[in-house]
């Protein structure tokens, strides 16, 4: 047996599947031994049977259901199977047969060679399409658990819950959506934000992008997509900033000694009878503001801090005083790229001068430099930042493997929804020549599978304060096609004929 073909059709609360399957029996060089007996004349031949369709139909329904410990789970039940196929003589070989045109013979007295053959095929068969049921059932659930997260992450000195876990499924002849809900908390509150920290997010929830309906500018011909809320999206950037992600003292200790020469970058000569030679000085962040991300800006996610407020520290007249401060305004962003002969995901940041606007909150010493300081700033600023972060602002990049020889062919990103809050990443699946998962040699040759001829996916994941996130999935993918669900949250699309 040889499992082809998958191909998932959405119906109301339920899932059309069709499995195309290639049977054969034995071969030409391991044939079967046929005895026959005609007239007290036995009659022994060697056969096979060369690979026949068989296409075996069934009903999947999804549903999220809550264990004896509370924990949400995908729970998908596979229906009874119904199998058609159509075996011919043509599809049937005999060889060395001692009587001579056996089939011949057989037609003679009205008997088929295929009504021979069908009852030991029909019960291999029958077994291993009821094998099949509980199989896909088992790997649909291990496979969706996959997607669930309850994590802990170390963030500065803090610690940062996440998790994300199935909401809620919906499916119709448009699509399936499976809605995963999130949740972002720190552990507990930085001291260098708990000034400005309310303690409440404070979520505005959206309208959710339509099941079958993408983005302006999208194919609609595309296979998955990955869609994220602002509402989460920014709940995280909330639960970073509580943990303390944007505190920073710059200083020798994070290994980036600045002195006051950096004064002079910014000012001119106007501090310089302040601090005639250079002297050690830190710059210590106070964020406060949480971080947003905007989806309908110039990059593909915005990244925008307000009210990030920097005090510059230096020795004077023998304390320690703030020589300037300045409130900082940042519009930067983010692209996603995505590379389909490598299966890589790139990252890139978009921040340069042009992303930061300063404001002099605090200038006592010399105020007549505020001007200059200002207009300076964005320059000097953004050269030290690219100093401090270093790789930290550089292309981040992973690989997405491909199943079985199926992956991403192409991946577009854009806003989504009535109000442009959501972050659609629209996906297009097919065969792929990088690395693959799901082989049994591990080695990913030729996809992953030994050629890469078979295969399948869609995806899963992304989320939203029971608002969650959704994705698109084919009507028809080769082989496996639930297996990538995990990777984003799937919606299986019918696709216009």
């Amino acid at each position: 047996l040889d499992f082809d073909n998958i191909n998932i059709t959405p119906n109301t609360g339920y899932l059309d599947a069709e499995i195309t399957i290639y049977v054969s029996v034995n071969s030409s060089a391991e044939p079967f031994s046929l005895y026959t007996e005609l007239e007290c004349i036995p009659s022994d031949c060697d056969g096979w049977v060369e690979p026949f369709e068989v296409n075996a139909f069934t009903e999947i329904a999804l549903d999220v259901v809550v264990d004896d410990d509370g924990t949400q789970r995908l729970d998908a039940t596979i229906g009874e199977l119904t199998v058609d196929y159509a075996l011919t003589g043509d599809d049937v070989y005999l060889e060395d047969c001692p009587l001579g045109t056996v089939l011949d013979v057989f037609a003679f007295i009205g008997l088929d060679i295929v009504d021979l053959i069908l009852p030991a095929i029909g019960d291999a068969l029958n077994d291993a399409v009821g094998d099949f049921a509980p199989e896909l059932e088992t790997t649909l659930e291990d496979a969706f658990s996959a997607a669930t997260i309850d994590q802990e992450l170390e963030v500065q000195d803090s610690t940062l819950r996440l998790a994300v876990r199935p909401g809620d499924v919906v499916i119709q002849p448009a699509g399936l959506r499976l809605t995963m809900a999130g949740l972002a908390e720190a552990a507990e509150v930085s001291d260098c934000i708990a000034e400005w920290d309310s303690g409440e997010f404070e979520a505005i929830s959206s309208s959710s992008p339509s099941i079958g309906q993408p983005a302006e500018g999208i194919d609609p011909d595309h296979a998955a997509n990955l869609m994220l809320s602002d509402e989460f999206g920014n709940q995280l950037m909330y639960a970073l900033w509580q943990s303390g992600l944007l505190c920073y003292t710059v200083d020798e200790d994070l290994g980036f000694p600045i002195d006051t020469s950096l004064l002079g970058l910014l000012a001119g000569e106007a501090f310089n009878p302040l601090f005639p030679e250079a002297r050690p000085m830190v710059i210590q962040t106070r964020p406060q503001q949480a971080p947003k991300l905007e989806f309908a800006a110039a990059n593909d996610i915005g990244l925008v801090v307000d009210d990030l407020g920097l005090d510059f520290m230096a020795e004077l007249d023998h304390r320690n005083a703030r020589v300037l401060a300045i409130g900082l305004e940042v519009d930067g962003g983010l692209d996603v790229g995505f590379d389909d002969t490598t299966g890589q995901l790139a990252i890139a940041f978009d921040l340069d001068a042009g992303s930061f606007n300063p404001s002099v909150t605090s200038n006592d010493f010399v105020p007549e430099s505020t001007d200059t300081i200002e207009e300076s700033f964005a320059s000097v600023f953004s050269g030290l930042v690219g100093g401090l972060l270093g790789d930290a602002l550089s292309d981040i990049t992973f690989t997405v493997p491909g199943l079985e020889g199926i992956g991403i062919t192409g991946m577009q990103v854009e806003s989504a929804g009535p109000e442009g809050d959501w972050l659609g990443a629209y996906m297009w699946l097919g065969e792929v020549s990088y690395a693959s998962t799901g082989c049994s040699d591990g080695e990913g040759e030729g996809g992953g599978c030994g050629g890469g001829e078979d295969g399948g996916c869609t995806d899963a994941a992304g989320a939203g304060c029971e608002g969650g996130g959704c994705t698109a999935g084919p009507r028809s993918q080769r082989r496996w096609g639930l297996l990538l669900f995990p990777l984003f949250v799937a919606l299986l699309r019918r696709r216009e004929d």
